[in-house]
């Protein structure tokens, strides 16, 4: 059977008045099958979806609490039925869009098993852009069976953990949207003033630079190629052995002088627990075993086995919504459009629907040199908001000029994690 694309992403209530119809525009350009999560979404995102013929699934659970939790049940449980060994997935939040340099004859024709796209955060208008907001990050990726994600309730990424290891650059760029305006950057603060108040899953300095509104000039033709131009020059081979299936190193989790939380090989702790300064805090997984043992009575929500998208014809507008055995708990599917309704009201009257779900970049938390280094006078664009394993020269922009590019290392090195 022929290879397909399978787009999907995440929505929350108000994307409807946004920029959402643009990233279905996107969806529909380039995919053959389509699936949005809906989490807390007002009528308007799901008149949007259907309009579009994408199927919708919904989970209700609270983003900012569960929000690596509601991504993995949404790989497992929907798209696990829909994709096959080596379909590509195109993966968006509602306020992105990939150039129209990406195309779909690219993606089934792309070697590699994940890519990381140079994400353009536009900023008070389209023609500018914040430079140190601009990152690297997972938004094409294939199938083989790997669902797992980073145990994170934010910044978890919109991709398994896998793709964050084993990935490689696609030569094209993506536009980010939703911090074009100041009111949604204002927004963005008071979701993390709520979600991570104390900057514990990405370094304070990121949110703080959410309340500037300094930006360049936007030339997007000029950086589309000077990306292009620079991912050429990247020796991007395919590993000879899948990160998926390989052992797992272990990391520790250690505090630095400075008091940040960072994570280290194992091999390494030793010696660096011997350095002035340095206190072992605890090892990766037995945080994320505690993490998962939260979660343990939570009842997933996701597509049940067997369900398939079948039409409704009494219900306009629900064609495309997963009907299953009316024995289904209510709170997964199956649910009337009336219950759906009074739900929905009832949600719309907390004074914090905007917190419950929403969309947004998801970069990973970054070591200190990294951070720094973001924020240094002078730099441009950065991949520094996204974590990454791979000694790579960093774009630079069309406002700064390019210096020399150098090859990068052939052996990836070990993901960073916070």
């Amino acid at each position: 059977m022929a290879k397909k694309v399978i787009g999907y992403g995440l929505c929350g209530p108000g994307e409807a008045n946004r920029y959402m119809r643009e990233t279905m525009e996107c969806f529909k350009r380039l995919c053959d099958e389509v699936v949005i999560l809906c989490n807390n979404c007002d009528q308007a995102e799901l008149n949007l979806i259907d309009e579009y013929g994408f199927t919708r699934v919904n989970d209700r659970r609270e983003w900012g609490t569960h929000q690596w939790r509601i991504k993995q049940d949404f790989i497992e449980r929907d798209i696990k039925q829909m994709a096959k060994e080596g379909d590509v997935l195109v993966c968006l939040d509602m306020d992105e869009v990939l150039s129209e340099r990406c195309t779909k004859e690219w993606l089934l024709e792309s070697p590699l098993d994940a890519y990381h796209v140079f994400i353009v955060d536009l900023w008070n208008d389209p023609q500018h852009f914040k430079p140190e907001s601009c990152f690297w990050n997972v938004r094409i990726w294939k199938w083989n069976g790997e669902t797992k994600f980073k145990a994170k309730p934010v910044h978890c990424g919109l991709a398994p953990e896998w793709t964050y290891h084993y990935h490689r650059h696609a030569p094209f760029l993506l536009l980010h949207k939703g911090l074009m305006d100041e009111e949604s950057r204002l927004r963005k603060i008071k979701r993390y003033e709520k979600y991570d108040p104390n900057a514990e899953h990405l370094d304070k300095r990121y949110y703080d630079m959410l309340r500037s509104n300094t930006a360049r000039p936007f030339d997007e033709a000029a950086m589309a190629d000077q990306i292009a131009d620079e991912v050429a020059t990247y020796n991007q081979t395919k590993p000879r052995k899948s990160m998926v299936k390989k052992p797992k190193a272990r990391y520790a989790y250690v505090k630095n002088p400075h008091g940040d939380v960072i994570d280290i090989p194992e091999k390494h702790l030793g010696m660096t627990l011997k350095r002035k300064g340095f206190e072992f805090i605890s090892y990766a997984d037995e945080e994320q075993e505690e993490i998962e043992s939260m979660f343990e009575d939570d009842e997933p929500v996701g597509l049940v086995p067997g369900a398939r998208p079948h039409p409704t014809p009494d219900h306009i507008g629900q064609a495309n919504e997963m009907v299953v055995d009316k024995t289904v708990d209510k709170n997964n599917y199956g649910r009337s459009p009336a219950d759906e309704k009074a739900e929905l009201d009832a949600l719309n009257a907390k004074d914090d629907i905007q917190l419950a779900g929403f969309s947004a970049p998801s970069p990973s938390p970054v070591d200190t040199e990294e951070v720094d280094a973001m924020f240094s006078e002078g730099e441009t664009v950065q991949d520094g908001v996204q974590d990454t394993v791979q000694d790579e020269p960093k774009p630079t922009t069309p406002a700064q000029k390019p210096n020399k590019v150098v090859a990068p290392k052939k052996k990836a090195a070990p993901a960073k994690t916070k």
